[in-house]
């Protein structure tokens, strides 16, 4: 679309963010984006640098985000504008928020990465740099990795709380651990294991365009003789690993949670991410009941990554 494309957007409660995001996705959107004050340079918790914050991000001042869905060219835009206003009036406490729709000129979105998308430490060791940054000094292990199609580039908690979880089990790990990455998505967490020392290290995911984005940064990352990636699904994974990583949605965690556990050596540890803090104790649940213990966890408030065991307490 030469000219731009259309995008609906709805300022709303940031608590209501994820149901209303489900609504856009299902009224045609291919994408989300959220936004308010405190994430903008100049912001009051930048201090004028989007780069001094490491998630969790800083929360929004008044507790409301606009969240936007973009709308591909085979989607009609005011169709699916009346979709998302019906299912907002039928919302508990959502009735009053009015979705726009919205005309949005392209721009150098490249420019525009590269003015809000910085460097970003975590854990101890690791650094998450995009391509256009200069490298650090060394004393960091960096994964380099740009935002592009595919999920995963360190900046969100989710994935940033896989990596600093992963960093910590290596630490303590007695012996190189194995590992596979469930939904590699950009591979920014099979590139970490393989950097930490993972051997061997597998990844895969669902998605062909995925594969075809996370095989493009393992080359760039100078990884891509140390890391099995393939398209396929869990039950192609031929296991057990040390350590199995899985950032995903809570319902396909809770879905696989069976396979998950089979993937696991005897006192193997899961690394799961992607659940929010009111879906945790169904997550944890079904991981006890496929015979894993729940040994720890790490939260921003909002979403929750949680450390799995398959072992003596309780291992199948």
């Amino acid at each position: 679309m030469g000219a731009g494309w259309h995008r609906i957007a709805v300022i709303l409660p940031a608590a209501d963010a994820e149901r209303v995001g489900d609504l856009l996705l299902a009224a045609g959107a291919t994408g989300l984006t959220e936004d308010y004050p405190e994430l903008r340079a100049g912001g009051p918790a930048l201090s004028g640098d989007p780069g001094e914050w490491a998630p969790p991000p800083p929360p929004p001042a008044d507790g409301t985000v606009e969240l936007a869905g973009y709308l591909p060219e085979d989607v009609e835009p005011a169709a699916a504008l009346r979709q998302v206003r019906e299912h907002l009036r039928s919302l508990t406490g959502l009735t009053a928020a009015e979705p726009r729709l919205e005309r949005v000129p392209d721009q150098d979105w490249g420019k525009a990465w590269r003015e809000h998308y910085r460097a970003l430490d975590v854990g101890r060791r690791l650094r998450i740099r995009p391509s256009w940054e200069d490298p650090g000094d060394g004393s960091r292990i960096e994964i380099v990795i740009d935002p592009g199609m595919a999920f995963g580039t360190g900046t969100h908690f989710t994935t940033a709380a896989c990596l600093t979880l992963l960093e910590e089990r290596f630490d303590a790990a007695p012996s190189t651990p194995s590992v596979l990455d469930v939904g590699t998505g950009t591979g920014v967490l099979a590139i970490g294991a393989a950097h930490l020392g993972g051997r061997p290290v597998v990844a895969f995911d669902t998605d062909a365009d995925a594969v075809r984005v996370a095989r493009a940064n393992l080359e760039t990352n100078g990884v891509a003789d140390r890391i099995q990636l393939w398209h396929g699904d869990l039950g192609q994974a031929r296991g057990p690993f040390d350590l199995v990583l899985a950032n995903l949605l809570a319902p396909v965690l809770i879905r696989l949670a069976n396979d998950l556990a089979d993937a696991l050596a005897d006192g193997g540890v899961l690394i799961a991410s992607g659940l929010l803090v009111e879906q945790r104790e169904e997550v944890a649940g079904a991981f006890v009941s496929a015979g894993m213990a729940v040994t720890d966890q790490r939260t921003d408030d909002e979403w929750v990554a949680l450390v799995a065991t398959r072992g003596t307490m309780g291992g199948r």
